[in-house]
């Protein structure tokens, strides 16, 4: 059996609050990517691309085993919409998580016939 090929997934979440207080109650999320690539290479170009001169915040998940694995950073700045007056300004966080991706089509018994 040939192994399924493999790509790298990045989530991105965007949450927005009007100050740097984690605890907000005006922090909302607003946006949700998810892009592909096909190599590392890739994805550490478009990180540099995007967050430059950022060096984020590690994101951990707690463990089934009492463990915490480190799953991602969380990228935060000022941002600004130019597009109209008068100029809204927020706090942009970015949760950033890479994951590596081997799928396979699944199709046999799905669909009707054999």
């Amino acid at each position: 059996m040939v192994s399924p090929p493999k790509y790298y997934k990045i989530k991105i979440v965007s949450q927005g609050a009007p100050t740097q207080n984690p605890d907000d109650p005006n922090k909302h999320t607003f946006d949700v990517q998810t892009k592909n690539f096909g190599s590392l290479e890739e994805v550490k170009k478009f990180l540099a691309e995007n967050y430059p001169k950022k060096r984020g915040k590690d994101i951990f998940v707690d463990k089934t085993d009492g463990s915490v694995e480190k799953v991602g950073k969380v990228f935060s700045f000022w941002n600004a919409d130019y597009s109209h007056a008068p100029v809204e300004k927020w706090w942009q966080s970015d949760w950033v998580e890479v994951t590596e991706v081997a799928e396979a089509r699944v199709v046999k018994g799905l669909f009707g016939r054999k």
